[in-house]
């Protein structure tokens, strides 16, 4: 299977703004607020580690998916775009395509057109590094009960028991990037993708 403030430039709001700095600056020695704006900082964390896990499938989906022609939905393979609101994620799906001149493709019409997605392979690839990278410093952190282990080449993230994934596990190739990622989730099924020199992947 395939991946798929406004500001209000007031005397008011000037005097309210002096008034929750004097309020913080007196919060900080308070070891009450200290353990609050903590645990505070510890759900962004792990929020922001969830969000970046998600962009995971989702964007190496995208490039597993750029040639594909046909869905079992009909049609060409929709580009999926991860849009994050606070505590949620939603994919939403880019009904653009392009046509492509391939006449002996068995999708072609009759003047050889071929509809396909529109995928940017570089940014795609850009955008897994960079949620590779947030979860791995997310990691590191405790963030959401999940911990790494790590070395030049690999990474290894173990998630706490509150989520469906159990492990990522990130492979680099002697000049930094990436060059594998494989999930495994708590039901036992997993997914690999292998990088290969121009950002495609090949998917199993």
């Amino acid at each position: 299977m395939k991946f798929t403030v406004l500001i209000f430039v007031t005397m008011n709001a000037c005097a309210l703004a002096l008034i929750s700095f004097s309020s913080t600056a007196q919060a900080a020695n308070d070891p009450v607020a200290i353990q609050k704006s903590a645990n505070a900082d510890s759900t962004f964390q792990c929020m922001d580690l969830r969000k970046a896990s998600q962009k995971l499938p989702v964007y190496a989906g995208n490039i597993a998916n750029r040639d594909t022609t046909r869905t079992p939905g009909g049609g060409p393979y929709k580009r999926i775009e991860l849009i994050c609101k606070q505590t949620y994620c939603e994919q939403v799906a880019n009904e653009d395509y392009k046509f492509v001149y391939i006449p002996a493709h068995p999708d072609a019409n009759s003047t050889g057109m071929v509809r396909m997605p529109i995928i940017n392979v570089g940014s795609e690839y850009a955008a897994v590094t960079s949620a590779a990278a947030e979860v791995r410093l997310l990691a590191n952190s405790g963030a959401c009960g999940a911990s790494s282990l790590s070395s030049a080449s690999m990474a290894m993230i173990k998630y706490d028991l509150g989520t469906s994934v159990q492990s990522d596990v990130f492979n680099y190739a002697t000049d930094g990037n990436l060059s594998s990622w494989s999930r495994t989730l708590r039901d036992g099924t997993s997914q690999h993708v292998s990088f290969n020199a121009d950002g495609t992947t090949s998917a199993q």
